[in-house]
């Protein structure tokens, strides 16, 4: 799970607000702690790259999600490092017909999208939308439309906490990998559903 580092490392930081015996971390202190963080997801995101051949459920993509993240707020990132890696991971699910070319998006029985192609949109998305990721993500939101369950709900084919953890989240996830730029009807009806059926869902403790 090492694309969640940045995440878990804000979250850290963070932390100590709610203990009075530590200094409150400053905004310099958690930006810093997020530049720290950002050559470790590249390391792993690459090395598992260029290692596994493989863009796994999460390595690549929380690398491109956190990256893109990270430059429209002003980190310094390797971009040919990121870009690189974006072209060889879209090249993976664009050539698979139903966008599940990775070992752990086509073992896992359960309905709904691989893991895989849902972090991609989101890593993707995160990023430049025009050009070749404009048409991956347009593909990715119809793949997940038509995967969507007839109550509104979506799952994912895998489900390992805290990656995806149960039904709920994995609709969470997907609403955010369709994003708001697609206004077509059919994508206006599926976050209507999904939004629908996660207002009528109990929350799960």
């Amino acid at each position: 799970m090492h694309g969640l580092g940045m995440a878990l490392t804000v979250l850290i930081v963070a932390a100590g607000q709610d203990d009075p015996t530590k200094d409150k971390p400053t905004p310099q202190d958690v930006r810093a702690a997020i530049g720290r963080s950002l050559p470790f997801l590249e390391r792993e995101g690459v090395a598992w790259k260029d290692t596994k051949g493989c863009t796994s459920c999460h390595h690549v993509p929380m690398m491109l999600w956190t990256h893109h993240e990270a430059r429209k707020r002003g980190f310094p990132v390797n971009a040919e490092a990121v870009e690189e890696a974006e072209e060889w991971a879209l090249d993976q699910y664009l050539d698979h017909p139903e966008f599940l070319p990775t070992g752990q998006d086509k073992s896992f029985p359960r309905r709904g999208p691989g893991p895989g192609s849902v972090y991609l949109a989101l890593g993707v998305g995160a990023g430049r939308t025009e050009d070749r990721a404009a048409e991956a993500l347009a593909k990715l939101s119809d793949h997940f439309r038509t995967m969507q369950e007839a109550d509104g709900s979506w799952a994912i084919k895998q489900s390992t906490p805290p990656l995806v953890d149960g039904d709920d989240v994995a609709s969470l996830l997907i609403l955010l990998a369709m994003g708001p730029k697609d206004d077509s009807p059919a994508a206006s009806q599926a976050r209507k559903k999904a939004l629908g059926w996660l207002e009528r869902s109990p929350i799960r403790q």
